[in-house]
Formats: C-alpha cells, sequence, structure tokens
C-alpha cells in the first residue's frame, strides 16, 4: 500500500521537528475531544474543567509559539497534508473491504 511521511531531503531536522510538532497537534485533538466527551458526561468537576482547559490552552500556545520561532508553519502542514492522504487511503482500502462476503 506504500503508507508513508515522506521527508525531504535538505533540512531533515526541521522536516523531522514538523512530524513531532504535527503528532503533538494530533494528540492535542484526541484530548479535546476526551475532555469534551467527558464533560458532557458530567465526570469532570467545574474545577477540572477549568484546569483541563488552561492546560489545553497552555499546550496550545506553546506549540504555535515554537512553530513560529523555528519556522515550522510550512513543515507542519505538509505533515498533516501527508497524514490526511494515508489516513483516506487506509480508509478506502477499510471501506472496500467492509462489503458483503
Amino acid at each position: 500500500m506504500g503508507a508513508a511521511v515522506e521527508i525531504p531531503e535538505g533540512d531533515a531536522g526541521k522536516a523531522l521537528l514538523g512530524l513531532v510538532i504535527a503528532l503533538v497537534e494530533i494528540l492535542q485533538d484526541l484530548l479535546k475531544l476526551q475532555a469534551v466527551r467527558r464533560m458532557g458526561a458530567g465526570s469532570l468537576s467545574a474545577a477540572e474543567v477549568e484546569r483541563v482547559g488552561a492546560a489545553l490552552l497552555a499546550g496550545e500556545q506553546a506549540v504555535a509559539a515554537l512553530k513560529r520561532e523555528q519556522g515550522l508553519q510550512d513543515a507542519v502542514d505538509a505533515v498533516h497534508r501527508q497524514l490526511d492522504e494515508v489516513a483516506e487511503r487506509l480508509l478506502s482500502v477499510g471501506l472496500e473491504g467492509d462489503g458483503p462476503g
């Protein structure tokens, strides 16, 4: 299937850091989703909601600052595009295999 994220030659360090930041952003999105589910289920107190919200915001701000300071936005965007393509291929293969049989 060839599902891989390519790291361009030239500035491998920046590309690798872009990959790491993209993965951190994906994890942040998952944490937000989990927090919303827990709030919806009523399993977080008001104080916990405040702490979780503050922690998520601080994380987002730290990542944004790192991207800005290191000039990583293009590298992170490239990784997100490649990961989106990999996910689409995996989903299409999965959906093709879900037919009657």
